[in-house]
């Protein structure tokens, strides 16, 4: 009596996609935004700056909030849209392809961070 060949118990197991490794872990890059007292850092930036700004010889209060202006839209376009990826290394590299834009609330669109955060620039434009 000959015995069958069994299957091999050796498996190839399907890779794993970016989408998949970015639920993995909690992503420590975009969390913040929903922290206590986060959304009002960006008010105490814009309040310290202009304070900076004004307290400089010969600026007037127009031009301070103009600088201020652009100094808080430049920040957060860099710190928002240009850089890619997290800045340690808990996901293993799942983030590395997306800005911290597309970090927060997974890329889901019109959340509250993401209004606050495109409502903040909008009324400093306005109230300057």
């Amino acid at each position: 009596m000959a015995r069958s060949r069994s299957r091999s118990f050796i498996t190839t197991e399907k890779p794993t996609t970016y989408d998949e490794d970015q639920f993995a872990l909690p992503n420590l890059n975009s969390n913040w935004v929903y922290y206590k007292g986060a959304w009002l850092v960006h008010i105490i930036l814009i309040i310290c700056v202009k304070i900076l700004l004004s307290s400089v010889p010969g600026v007037s209060s127009e031009t301070s909030w103009t600088l201020t202006n652009l100094s808080y839209m430049l920040g957060s376009f860099v710190m928002f849209h240009w850089v890619k990826g997290v800045p340690f290394d808990f996901n293993s590299g799942a983030y590395d392809g997306l800005t911290l834009w597309e970090q927060i609330d997974n890329g889901a669109q019109f959340t509250p961070a993401k209004k606050y955060l495109t409502a903040l620039p909008i009324g400093l434009y306005i109230f300057t």
